[in-house]
């Protein structure tokens, strides 16, 4: 065992000393991360932490593959300095992961796949649990085809918990290049569900999107919204109300709740807000009008951050809540709700 913590360890180093020439950073004392053999009883770098704790292997294993056959050298830039938050999966959320998506090892995983998962747990910069806030931050993973990092929302009322999935176990393993915290659950590519479900300020339009799941037409057929908003390959704008946009809608239709309102009807109206077929970011827009899923169209103003529906109705974008990135869509909050002519 020991001899093959000093193979990993010398491994590690040749790799991270080739990328401290790559990088030119300076050879002295003051900003080198030591990373050689006798140093495997007392683990410096994330990369040494990783390396040095057996319930990690599997992540080890995953970013050796990295290593291996892709461009993203992680174990090496994690043993140079530099600040990062690690969100570490143990050996067993991992066995629980290969048993969900049917596989037996790490290596099962096609590499795109792999690396995906793995960034999807990495943060840029070092974030102690006690800096850690609710709401969304950014992972090094990207959406499929884009330059877009995935998000991931951040619960700290009870605990840690990441994407409503994942726990934090052990937080605050502190390195000299920033920081890790163990989890007990793989964290999975977000879906649009996935990040809309977590925030509080989305529960009304998580309410409407249920209850217009109810609905069946004459064919017998659902709309299965959710559904649609789960699929990690579509490719999706949201434009989501918040709950004070809900709660104006009530007011207007006089009802006291959103189960009041027919599920047909709560169909037409979602389908206002989500546009089809491509991504639409903040910093992408500019005056344009866009069909939505319903057929109806809406028009975009890149000056004032706004969207007016075909009634001349004025959606302001919420600024604390756009470019939500998930697998399969881009999601941005406003305050109003958007209505088609006939409702």
């Amino acid at each position: 065992m020991k001899n093959n913590k000093i193979i990993k360890f010398l491994f590690t180093g040749l790799l991270a000393s080739l990328l401290l020439v790559s990088c030119n950073l300076p050879e002295d004392d003051a900003v080198y991360i030591p990373f050689e053999p006798e140093l495997v009883e007392n683990p410096e770098t994330i990369t040494q932490f990783i390396i040095f704790r057996d319930d990690l292997s599997i992540l080890e294993s995953a970013m050796r593959i990295m290593e291996e056959e892709g461009d993203v050298k992680l174990l090496s830039e994690l043993n140079i300095p530099g600040g990062t938050t690690v969100f570490a999966p143990t050996n067993d959320a991992f066995q629980q992961f290969f048993t969900k998506n049917g596989i037996d090892e790490i290596e099962d995983l096609p590499y795109e796949d792999l690396e995906s998962v793995v960034l999807n747990h990495i943060v840029t910069g070092k974030f102690l649990s006690s800096s850690l806030s609710s709401g969304y931050v950014s992972t090094r993973a990207f959406r499929e085809d884009t330059d877009q990092n995935l998000s991931m929302y951040v619960e700290v009322s009870n605990g840690v918990v990441l994407n409503g999935e994942s726990k934090v176990t052990t937080a605050d393993v502190e390195a000299n290049n920033g920081v890790l915290h163990i989890v007990d659950t793989v964290i999975g590519l977000p879906s649009n569900v996935t990040l809309i479900e977590q925030n509080p300020d989305f529960s009304s339009f998580l309410e409407a999107l249920n209850r217009a799941d109810t609905f069946v037409n004459e064919e017998g057929n659902s709309p299965e919204l959710e559904n649609l908003l789960r699929n990690l390959d579509r490719k999706l704008t949201l434009f989501i109300p918040n709950n004070a946009a809900f709660s104006s809608l009530l007011s207007e239709l006089g009802v006291a709740s959103i189960q009041e309102i027919e599920p047909e009807t709560l169909v037409a109206v979602l389908a206002m807000h989500i546009v089809n077929g491509k991504f639409i970011n903040s910093e992408d827009l500019e005056l344009e009008t866009v069909e939505t899923l319903r057929g109806n169209t809406i028009d975009i103003n890149p000056d004032n951050l706004t969207l007016t529906d075909s009634r001349g109705r004025v959606a302001n974008f919420d600024v604390d809540f756009i470019d939500i990135q998930s697998a399969g869509g881009v999601i941005h909050a406003i305050d109003k709700v958007l209505l088609n002519p006939e409702m």
